[in-house]
Order: C-alpha cells, then structure tokens, then sequence
C-alpha cells in the first residue's frame, strides 16, 4: 500500500502563505509537512494536523521572525498523529488549541529557543478536546531554553496529557490538573490557580499578573532549587503578590522578595 505524502516550505522574508480557509495537514493516512523559515509568514484558518488513522503531520516555525497565525488548533484527531515544533520563532493561535483530541490520537509541541512563542487567546487541552472540554487520546507540551507560552484562558492537563516544562516562562489563567503529568524542572511560571497538587523542582513561581495572587487547590511542593519571587509595593492589601495553598505547603527552596514602584524593581532580591 503506498503512503500519500506532501510538504509545503514556505523560505524568506518576503515569501508568506495565506490559507485562510480550514487546513489539514495529512489526512486519510498520509504523511503531511509544513515549514516555515528564515523570516517567512503563514496564516491559516482552522488548523488539522495529523487528522484519521495513521495519518502523520508535521508543522515547523524555525528561525527568529518567522511568524504564523492560525485561528484555532487541533494537533492529533481521529487516531492521527501530529506534532508542532517552534524554534526561534513566533507564532499565534486566535483561538482555542487541543493535542490529542480524540482517542487514539498523538499531539505535541515543543517551544524552544529565544524568540520561540506561542501565545493562545482561548484555552489549551493537552490529551483532549479544548473546545468540547472532553479527555482525548496522549498529548504534550515542551517548553525549554527560552521558549514562551502565553494562554489567556486556562491549560486543561487530561490523563493522558504531559506539560515538561524546563526552561523559559509559561503564562495562563488557570492549570486545571486532572490527572495528567507537569513536570517542572526550570523556567518561570505565572499563573493565578492551579488545581491539583503542584511540584516545583527548580523553576521559578510568580503569583498573579504583576502584584497577584495565586491560589495552588491542592498541596504545593517546593523543592530545594525552586523560588517564589514575590514583589511588594507597600503594606497595604493589593499591594503585595500572595500565595494561597488549599492543602500542604512543603518548603525547602529559596524566596525572592523584589521591592518595586509602579511595575519597576527598586532593590532586587533585598530586604529593606
């Protein structure tokens, strides 16, 4: 049986490639890729990638100012594998993002390299369906040297879903843990709630947006090389970041106390 295959590059910075219709990149069983490099842009509407049984497909960013912007995601559906992989680049997801949306169904993507970010207005689903808020098949994120995930919504960690996390910065609302695997070994993370239990191995935990809170529904792990870095503005409520931890506090890591005025850092790591 012969396997389909069919690739697209799109090379330079005056190339760009606009489909701004639903795109699928492999189906039926075929073998799809798509790449996007040295500066060169791509736009799309709402994007499959690894779509149907055996089907595999495969969509890279590479180098700094490269840039693509889809409406909304799906990495893996229908027993399709896919993957995503952004390397000194940008790209951008108007909407919502699910790996591994159904059953028997691989998605990943891996964000790494300065420069490397992929910013979601809606939500992220790792191992299940964003949209139908439904557990799908084996999903993971991969963010390291650099790399940066901005969500505006919440990450909806599935059974079957891994966030490794080792470097870089990732942002968002809201984790909601439902029994999949984070595990976080460097990199800062910025986020206002974390339900389940979360384990902090050598990364560094900012509350809130800036002068925030962060509340962890669950017990909060806070290994010897973590830090909490939390910034105060004065005295009074709303002027410090805060931690709320629902269950136990395990402590063994460092804290950073940033002194600052209106957003600006006035003494660094010191008290006054």
């Amino acid at each position: 049986e012969n396997t389909v295959m069919g690739s697209v590059l799109v090379d330079g910075a005056n190339s760009r490639w606009n489909s701004n219709t639903a795109l699928t990149v492999s189906d039926e069983g075929g073998m799809g890729t798509v790449t996007v490099q040295n500066q060169a842009a791509a736009a799309s509407g709402h994007t499959v990638i690894g779509n149907g049984i055996n089907s595999t497909g495969t969509f890279t960013v590479d180098g700094i100012g490269s840039t693509w912007d889809v409406a909304e995601l799906t990495v893996g559906n229908q027993g399709g594998s896919g993957a995503v992989m952004l390397t000194g680049s940008s790209t951008s997801t108007s909407l919502d993002a699910s790996l591994g949306a159904t059953s028997d169904s691989v998605g990943t993507v891996d964000v790494a390299g300065a420069g490397s970010t992929w910013s979601i207005t809606g939500r992220l689903a790792i191992g299940g369906d964003a949209v139908g808020d439904a557990d799908g098949g084996a999903g993971s994120v991969t963010i390291a040297a650099d790399g940066r995930i901005n969500v505006t919504e919440d990450i909806l960690l599935f059974p079957d879903g891994v966030l490794e996390f080792s470097g870089g910065s990732l942002a968002s609302d809201a984790i909601d843990d439902r029994g999949g695997q984070f595990d976080w070994t460097g990199g800062t993370l910025q986020i206002n709630s974390y339900d389940g239990n979360l384990t902090n191995q050598g990364g560094v935990l900012v509350p809130g947006q800036s002068i925030g809170n962060t509340s962890i529904l669950g017990n909060y792990a806070h290994d010897p090389s973590a830090k909490l870095e939390i910034e105060v503005a004065g005295i009074l409520p709303g002027q410090f970041d805060t931690l709320a931890i629902e269950a136990n506090f395990l402590v063994d890591g460092e804290l950073e106390v940033l002194y600052v005025d209106e957003g600006n850092v006035l003494v660094p790591g010191e008290g006054p």
